[in-house]
């Protein structure tokens, strides 16, 4: 009974690790896409010489 206990625990511990992984994951995708959409935002910008 234990054993199976400890192995339900392992396994919930292994999935939070990919989760955890998963949502840095997609934080780091939505930092980089902000940042190229800054990136064009600016260079339309420069552009019209509103800078």
């Amino acid at each position: 009974m234990s054993n199976q206990y400890e192995k339900l625990v392992e396994q919930q511990a292994r999935l939070k690790q990919k989760i955890e992984r998963e949502d840095f994951k997609l934080r780091q995708s939505k930092y980089y896409e902000n940042r190229q959409a800054r990136k064009v935002r600016s260079r339309r910008l420069f552009k019209k010489g509103l800078y």
